[in-house]
C-alpha cells in the first residue's frame, strides 16, 4: 500500500489515481515496472510540481481533451430544454470519451456527481415549495448551478482539475 502525496489517503500499489482527490500518481519502477516509462499526467497546481519537483514526464491535457472536458460541463445546460438533460448530456459524453482520456474521465465524473446531487437537492426543494421555503431554494440552486458550471468550464479550458462544492461522490475517481 502507498499513500497519496496530495491528500495522504492510502491506495493500492498499482493505482494510477488517488480515489480521494483524483490526483494522478507518478509511476515508479518499484510500483509497476511496466508503467515506469509511461507519461503520467499531473494536474496543474500539484504541490510537488509547485515545489519545483516538476519533471519531464508530466503531460498536460491536449486541446482536444480540454475541449471534451468543456463539452461535458456545457452539456449540463441541456437540462434547461430536456428533462434530466443535465445528467443525460454529460453522461453520454463521459461514456464515449472516458477510456480515451483520464482528464475527460475525471471531469465527467465530477460533472455527473454534481448534476445528480443538484437533481436530488431540487427534488427536495420542490417538496419544500409547499411550505414556501422551496421557492427560494430552487432559485438559489439554479444560480448556484450556473455559476459553478461556468467556473468548471473555465477550469477545464485551462487544463485544470475542478471539484464542485456540495457534490455527493456517486462516481468515485478510478484507482
Amino acid at each position: 500500500m502507498k499513500s497519496c502525496k496530495q491528500c495522504g489517503k492510502e491506495m493500492a500499489d498499482e493505482a494510477r489515481f488517488c480515489a480521494g482527490c483524483g490526483t494522478a500518481v507518478e509511476a515508479t519502477s518499484e510500483s509497476n515496472p511496466l508503467q515506469a516509462e509511461r507519461f503520467v499526467y499531473t494536474p496543474p497546481g500539484d504541490a510537488q510540481a509547485d515545489a519545483g519537483g516538476a519533471s519531464a514526464d508530466q503531460v498536460k491535457p491536449t486541446r482536444e481533451e480540454r475541449n471534451m472536458a468543456m463539452y461535458v460541463h456545457a452539456s449540463t445546460f441541456a437540462g434547461l430544454v430536456i428533462p434530466f438533460g443535465n445528467v443525460i448530456g454529460p453522461l453520454i459524453i463521459w461514456l464515449m470519451k472516458r477510456e480515451e482520456s483520464p482528464f475527460v474521465d475525471r471531469h465527467g465524473r465530477t460533472a455527473l456527481n454534481f448534476q445528480i446531487s443538484l437533481t436530488i437537492y431540487m427534488l427536495i426543494s420542490l417538496i419544500l415549495v409547499f411550505i414556501f421555503v422551496g421557492v427560494l431554494m430552487l432559485i438559489g440552486l439554479f444560480i448556484f448551478e450556473v455559476v459553478m458550471t461556468i467556473i468548471a468550464l473555465v477550469k477545464a479550458s485551462e487544463g485544470k482539475e475542478y471539484n464542485y462544492p456540495l457534490a455527493i461522490p456517486f462516481f468515485k475517481q478510478s484507482p
